[in-house]
């Protein structure tokens, strides 16, 4: 399945033209069509707007392999773009079965999800390749059963989780080191990923879909986002200055079923969609890196200029950080699990990887 689905995603990254997805426009909910008995349709929801968009394209390969392996007794009816529901919605959908499943990015629902992904506020600073944090992601997961807690208290259960890709820079001037970021207004979303900032520049909470015109406006200066999310917001027009930065990559998301529609499924279903998901990991980590660097080019081409900060800054960079990661682990243990042997659990798990972090987290 895994060289089929690879197949497709490649043959899909050909032929998408790079034209920026916009935003769906919502679509009223249609009238049921009635099921034959032993078969289900699923309703799936996402803020993402429609294939092309990345996440998307893949989130369509699963549902199309799920569907097949089912010998069809599972297909899907899908609303993106929002249309059932912002991104903040999204849990409350699938939580009260208004649909059956969803993707959602964890900044979304803080609250009632407390630990996300551990490399957004544990384990800053670590690996940027999908492929890498991806995996160790389902590590913890696996090793952590305790972690899924969180999910049942929302009526929910994790069919696979998704990278959201790397974070970098685009600016309106050159960011070619740390010193550069002074004095900057950066557009940036979340909890933990703006404490990586705040003691360098000044921090905009701005949602993506304002950055542009904030940017053009100039009301900020820098954005920060995947180059996927570059692309698809067209930042670039607006921006010309690219900088990749030694932040760390991002598992943003996870597609969630609903319990109690996971519970109308027979063991051989059940195991054919958990089967999928876990494979969907990995591919969809290799999309992105592909689709990543496909973007990075069209930057180049359009004429954007590309920058790294260097290792040296990196490290100076987090010299001048509190510990974040001591701070993510004390949270999550006051709200019950061991924050402080999942933030040591990735970073030993990135070191046995061959991965050397400019900085060890939660150190007491």
């Amino acid at each position: 399945m895994k060289k089929r689905i690879l197949l497709i995603s490649l043959a899909l990254l050909v032929a998408i033209s790079l034209v920026a997805v916009g935003c769906a426009k919502p679509a009223p909910t249609p009238t049921p069509t009635p099921t034959p008995q032993g078969q289900f349709k699923f309703t799936f929801s996402s803020a993402y707007a429609p294939p092309p968009q990345r996440h998307a394209v893949m989130f369509e390969l699963f549902m199309e392999e799920v569907t097949k392996r089912s010998g069809g007794q599972i297909t899907f009816e899908t609303f993106y773009g929002g249309a059932m529901g912002t991104v903040v919605e999204q849990l409350a959908l699938v939580r009260d079965g208004t649909v059956d499943m969803v993707e959602i990015p964890l900044g979304a629902n803080p609250t009632e999800m407390p630990i996300n992904s551990v490399f957004e506020g544990g384990a800053l600073f670590g690996p940027k390749d999908p492929m890498v944090y991806s995996k160790i992601e389902r590590m913890y997961l696996d090793a952590f059963p305790e972690i899924d807690r969180q999910n049942m208290d929302n009526n929910v259960k994790t069919v696979y989780i998704f990278p959201w890709g790397p974070l970098e820079l685009m600016s309106t001037s050159p960011i070619q080191s740390l010193a550069d970021l002074k004095g900057k207004k950066v557009m940036i979303w979340g909890y933990w990923y703006p404490k990586a900032f705040e003691s360098i520049c000044g921090v905009m909470s701005t949602p993506a879909y304002e950055r542009y015109m904030n940017m053009k406006l100039g009301v900020g200066d820098v954005d920060v986002m995947p180059d996927g999310a570059f692309y698809d917001n067209k930042m670039y027009e607006v921006a010309p200055y690219h900088t990749a930065i030694p932040l760390s990559g991002k598992c943003n998301g996870r597609v969630f079923i609903n319990l109690d529609s996971w519970n109308e499924l027979t063991p051989e279903i059940q195991e054919i969609i958990m089967e999928v998901g876990k494979e969907m990991e990995t591919v969809h980590a290799e999309y992105l890196v592909k689709y990543e660097a496909m973007c990075r080019k069209y930057f180049e081409d359009s004429g954007v200029v590309l920058y790294e900060m260097s290792e040296a800054d990196a490290k100076a960079w987090v010299g001048l950080l509190p510990d974040i990661g001591a701070e993510w682990a004390e949270k999550a243990e006051a709200a019950g699990y061991p924050g402080w042997e999942l933030v040591q659990f990735v970073q030993d798990a990135a070191e046995d990887m061959g991965f050397e972090w400019p900085r060890r987290w939660a150190v007491r």
